[in-house]
């Protein structure tokens, strides 16, 4: 199999020569980007949010992708950007066709179904046409190859003909003029072709408009039509048409067109159907984050106030929408993320650049997108309310990987969390946006009141889950992470973080002083200590403990350092019942023995 130094080195190896390349999706996490049943085009999907526009010669660029996506396949724009075109003869079928047709000698590489002849491109351009002559299709103005050594969604590698490979030297040729005569567009249509069929320039917008509105009927999303609109335009439009205009339809037949209507004349889909056990295929997990989080699951975490499970979640969001590793843990399935966020909107820029900061990694063009209220689960209105900004952005930036309800009970709306009905209510409406979006969905929830190993709630939450997570605090500020249920797949093995304090790049105009911020930072897991030997007498470990859940709790509502006066402390422990008489004597111990930090009367955590 092609090494990841292998790709990275050919791609900037194109782009010396002169040819734009862009990263696309491989084959080897399975599924496709487009999310498009029975896609044919597994392995050539753009990585990028805006694809072929985003292809680029220069090299710091391409070493930025090949780093977050080191087994990218490599993507070459056709047309005037590279001053290449290409023609694809697909297998048996296609060398038959050019039986008698003379071709110069010119690039020529394998590809997984037959082989491709580079040329040069025109004076005055070439549009991309499909079915030139039967399985031979040309790749030009407005399109895209994929080069070696990319790998084929069967298996095979892309490789150059030994005798004609580009990097080695072979020129390219011009394209023989009985090529360029069967790429003429052809006779405008009066009526839009059926679906699959070429589109000439006059048909385009009429063939699209109608694939979209049949797939609307058939209940697709907004987002689901785009995507097959256009890889559709790209593959079927001679030439193809501007994106702009591909997000047009798709936005139009999904205002118009009722969703879940039976086209007129045709049978409604039966949903139910019974098949062998042998017809069923064995698919290994597919990941969203490598053995944590899996793909289109309903997911949750939970714990005790002051377990930094928003920043434990901020952090995976952030990773899947920026392709960074989550501790180690590969982002299998990079995209946009959704993060319904319940309360403490003032501090979110604040947690991000502190993510930024600390992870070395900008979060400003990541396809992450934050909500400025909660919502109501439970209430259909709402929900749909939703449903209708998702879309709007899975509209521009793709459908969202990972939907994020933080926290469960102030997204969860006027009913209560106990009941079995209204708890299934929020089930169901999660499970409509996992489904609509082919998402995962996260929720972020509180430990049981009474039982701080579950989730609070019904029990028909957990029933539900795919997967759930606890997070756990002690009082030495360690943040344990633990799967206690995996529905399909391992239990991965345990976590610890430790809630880190950043400076930003942020100045408090009152004071002058440097306003800081906090991320988790991975630490190395232990099981928690058993009680009694944390190496400190009862009430000393009682108030650091106390101190602690303080700093945790204003970090995790303000988003920034908390700043906690010696006063509040004391305060804070008389109302939990700490023996007065002992009080100054406790703090001024811990503060003595350095376990806590005083400075001008405010004091921290020593982590």
């Amino acid at each position: 199999m092609t090494g990841a130094d292998d790709l990275i080195t050919h791609a900037l190896a194109y782009a010396e020569k002169g040819w734009p390349v862009f990263p696309l999706h491989t084959p080897l996490n399975g599924g496709c980007s487009c999310r498009k049943k029975d896609c044919t085009s597994i392995g050539k999907h753009p990585r990028t949010m805006n694809g072929r526009d985003d292809a680029t010669t220069d090299t710091a660029i391409i070493r930025r992708w090949w780093a977050q996506w080191p087994e990218a396949n490599i993507g070459v724009v056709t047309g005037e950007e590279s001053g290449i075109t290409s023609c694809d003869i697909d297998g048996e079928q296609g060398e038959a066709a050019l039986e008698g047709y003379a071709m110069p000698d010119t690039a020529e590489q394998h590809t997984g179904r037959g082989r491709q002849l580079i040329f040069k491109r025109p004076v005055g351009g070439l549009a991309s046409k499909t079915g030139v002559l039967a399985e031979v299709d040309i790749k030009a103005d407005g399109g895209y190859i994929v080069v070696p050594p990319s790998l084929h969604r069967n298996g095979k590698i892309y490789t150059w003909e030994l005798s004609s490979d580009p990097l080695a030297g072979q020129e390219i040729a011009e394209a023989p003029a009985w090529l360029l005569e069967l790429a003429k567009p052809a006779a405008k249509k009066t009526t839009a072709p059926a679906i699959g069929e070429v589109m000439p320039e006059g048909a385009r917008n009429a063939s699209l408009t109608s694939q979209g509105g049949s797939m609307r009927r058939r209940g697709f999303s907004e987002a689901a039509i785009l995507a097959a609109l256009r890889v559709e335009n790209q593959e079927k439009c001679s030439p193809p048409l501007p994106d702009a205009e591909v997000e047009g339809i798709a936005q139009s037949v999904a205002r118009y067109e009722p969703a879940g209507t039976p086209e007129a004349g045709t049978k409604t889909d039966r949903h139910f159907k019974l098949v062998h056990a042998s017809a069923i295929e064995a698919r290994p997990p597919r990941w969203v984050v490598r053995d944590i989080l899996e793909a289109e699951a309903l997911a949750l975490v939970f714990g005790d106030p002051g377990t930094c499970k928003s920043f434990w979640a901020m952090d995976i969001g952030l990773s899947v929408a920026t392709g960074t590793d989550f501790h180690g843990h590969v982002i299998a399935d990079h995209g946009p993320v959704v993060y319904v966020c319940g309360e403490g909107q003032n501090g979110i820029k604040r947690r991000l650049m502190a993510w930024s900061a600390l992870r070395g990694v900008s979060h400003d063009s990541a396809p992450f997108f934050v909500s400025m209220s909660p919502t109501a689960l439970v209430d259909p209105d709402a929900l749909d309310e939703v449903l209708k900004a998702i879309d709007d952005i899975a509209a521009s930036a793709g459908p969202p990987r990972v939907v994020i309800f933080d926290t469960l009970a102030r997204n969860f709306g006027p009913a209560d969390e106990n009941s079995t009905s209204d708890m299934s209510k929020a089930i169901s409406a999660a499970d409509a946006i996992r489904a609509r979006y082919r998402s995962t969905v996260l929720l972020v929830h509180h430990s049981g009141h009474a039982d701080k190993t579950r989730a609070r709630g019904a029990m028909s939450l957990k029933a539900a889950l795919d997967s759930e997570y606890r997070l756990d605090k002690d009082e030495t500020g360690t943040i344990r992470f633990e799967a206690t249920k995996m529905k399909d797949a391992e239990h991965p093995e345990p976590m610890a973080f430790r809630l880190r304090p950043v400076d930003l790049d942020l100045i408090d105009p009152d004071t002058g002083e440097i306003i800081t911020g906090a991320a988790l930072e991975l630490t190395s897991y232990e099981p928690r200590a058993a009680k009694g030997k944390q190496g400190r007498g009862k009430w000393q470990t009682r108030a650091n403990e106390v101190l602690m859940n303080i700093w945790s709790t204003r970090q995790d509502r303000e988003g920034e350092a908390a700043r906690i006066s010696l006063a509040d402390w004391k305060d804070a422990l008389k109302d939990e019942d700490f023996p007065r008489q002992r009080i100054a004597e406790v703090t001024r111990a811990l503060i003595e023995a350095q376990a806590v930090h005083e400075a001008h009367g405010f004091v921290s955590p020593v982590f």
